[in-house]
């Protein structure tokens, strides 16, 4: 998340299984947002999630840090380059075997 040049990653974390979530944005962008975004941003994806809309949740959110992205960060195509590896960690529900 912190490989950015402009240090604007944002990390979505969902553990399932333990039932914790959080949105976390590298110095670039937390030094722009508003001082209470984050917080807002997890209450709404929270509510959403506590009413069993989790796709709606997860996607609200998404796009309230597309919002501010998009604000302070501007897409340019003819620059743009994908600094972060897309994938998504599943983990592991055992530990790997030795």
């Amino acid at each position: 998340m912190h490989k950015t040049a402009q240090r604007n990653g944002v990390l979505f974390y969902m553990a399932w299984e333990s039932r914790q979530f959080a949105v976390i944005g590298d110095i670039g962008i937390n030094s722009v947002v508003p001082d209470d975004f984050w917080e807002t941003t997890k209450e709404t994806v929270l509510h959403l999630f506590r009413s069993e809309r989790y796709v709606h949740g997860l996607e609200q959110g998404v796009r309230m840090v597309g919002e501010q992205l998009r604000r302070y960060f501007p897409y340019d195509a003819a620059t743009d380059q994908n600094e972060l590896d897309d994938s998504i960690s599943f983990g592991d529900s055992k530990p790997p075997r030795v």
